[in-house]
């Protein structure tokens, strides 16, 4: 028989400003810091897709432009729309960390945030990410003459023809639009790195015990892998029973899903040991199910264990209960 129990809120790791530092793209904060007023509250977020600058934003009273960090202000339980000039980028509940996908929902492989991730890069003045997206104070003079973009079309370039030929005269340079894949696998090396972090915490139960998960950015093992093709978005993770005495781990596979849910899930069925969940504003583990069996069950996704490192012998039923502190990937 296979038990389930639900991890609530019990894992967290050090803001993200450390992790896009370490990862490449600019800073910022990642917690949402609430700054203590009158009604309304207002906190701090950041605007990610390596960290974006010169987007103008507003929130109930809160206005204003992102900075070099990516970071907005914003009115606790309202929405923050964000905007480039004429063309609207999307409208979110504020939080501590904004990517393309919370604007516009759905998945790395939405047509919808692959174009909008495209235009961002678009926009960047050198065209570099890996120091972040700077939009020029030029630019965004001339983009208050701009139509929205019709970020769900078929054939961007065209779409933005007009805007790019803006951009050209703005900077004084021939602005590039990537590829749909580009941006892609621009859109998932930010939010791996987002992601990143180890989360530590200690469970009780039908057992009871400590546990360590993390989820690296980039992670190459060729022993494990069969490759020498680096991996993204990897998690795993070691749980160590005290009915037992003895450390479970937890099969490392490319657990995280790039969508706006932000799930993720370590170990498959064929080792006994599955890991689940979401990460909220890249720094809590929340809506966690830990699954300890030896039996196989439906999987998200399959691949063999080696049997040597199989210690499951029983079936157990954790959740996590405390937090604890935890050190960046």
């Amino acid at each position: 028989m296979l038990y389930k129990a639900i991890v609530y809120n019990a894992l967290s790791f050090v803001a993200c400003g450390l992790l896009l530092t370490s990862c490449g793209g600019g800073g910022g904060g990642g917690g949402g810091t609430a700054a203590r007023t009158d009604t309304p509250t207002v906190a701090s977020g950041v605007l990610v897709d390596s960290a974006v600058e010169g987007v103008a934003f507003r929130s109930g009273g809160q206005t204003g432009e992102t900075d070099s960090t990516g970071a907005y202000t914003y009115e606790v339980g309202k929405l923050v729309t964000f905007s480039i000039g004429g063309v609207e980028l999307g409208s979110v509940t504020g939080a501590g960390v904004l990517t393309p996908l919370d604007l516009v929902g759905g998945s790395s492989d939405d047509v919808e945030a692959l174009n909008l991730v495209r235009f961002l890069l678009m926009l960047d003045e050198d065209s570099d990410s890996s120091n972040g997206i700077f939009i020029s104070n030029a630019v965004r003079a001339v983009a208050a003459n701009w139509l929205q973009v019709n970020f769900a079309t078929a054939d961007l370039e065209a779409e933005l023809a007009s805007i790019m030929s803006d951009v050209a005269s703005a900077d004084g340079r021939t602005p590039t639009l990537a590829d749909s894949a580009d941006a892609k696998n621009h859109l998932e090396d930010s939010i791996a790195c987002l992601a990143s972090g180890i989360f530590s915490g200690s469970f009780s139960g039908d057992d009871s015990g400590t546990y360590l998960m993390w989820i690296q950015s980039q992670r190459y093992d060729p022993d494990f892998f069969g490759d020498t093709q680096p991996r993204k978005g990897v998690t795993s993770a070691l749980i160590y029973s005290n009915g037992d005495a003895t450390v479970y781990g937890v099969e490392p596979i490319e657990g995280l899903s790039y969508n706006s849910n932000k799930t993720i899930v370590s170990g498959t069925t064929t080792s006994a040991a599955v890991y689940s969940g979401e990460v909220k504003d890249y720094n809590t583990f929340v809506n966690g199910v830990w699954s300890f069996s030896s039996m196989q069950v439906n999987a998200r996704q399959v691949r063999s264990w080696p049997s040597a490192e199989l210690l499951a012998t029983n079936t157990r039923a954790i959740s996590a209960v405390d937090a604890a502190s935890a050190a960046a990937d």
